[in-house]
């Protein structure tokens, strides 16, 4: 079921920013790459239910491989990201910027950085991050 929350969500975060005009493209490729991921996931938890039910070695082993391409894929994105960090904070910047500046103009940008802001706050006094002010 993982594979599908997390393939659903990135079709709506695809949604999300193909409705702003101001979405980076690194930003729809990396939404493509997470929903692959999830399709993937889906595939490899159905041959896995089937290859134990049949007790099939065959399915089995495509499942064991489906896993190793998750695990290598995940890793491959952990380093990437890591590898990447400043030119993806400047452009996460650059793109919040540009979003900042359509705010009263673009009704779904508007939605989406007004839920972004309520969710933030809202986890900000849930974890007692305020206890110091």
């Amino acid at each position: 079921f993982s594979g599908l929350a997390i393939g659903g969500f990135f079709v709506w975060l695809f949604l999300e920013l193909s409705a702003m005009s101001r979405a980076s493209q690194s930003a729809l490729y990396i939404t493509y790459f997470f929903i692959g991921l999830g399709a993937v996931m889906v595939l490899a938890g159905l041959l896995g239910c089937c290859g134990a039910l049949q007790e099939s070695r065959c399915v089995l082993a495509l499942f064991f491989l489906f896993i190793g391409v998750l695990l290598g894929s995940q890793l491959a994105v952990c380093v990437l990201s890591y590898k990447n960090f400043k030119s993806i904070e400047r452009e996460f910047g650059e793109g919040l910027r540009a979003n900042l500046d359509l705010y009263h103009k673009n009704k779904g940008i508007k939605v989406s950085l007004d839920f972004a802001q309520r969710y933030l706050t809202d986890l900000y006094y849930r974890d007692g991050y305020n206890k110091h002010n």
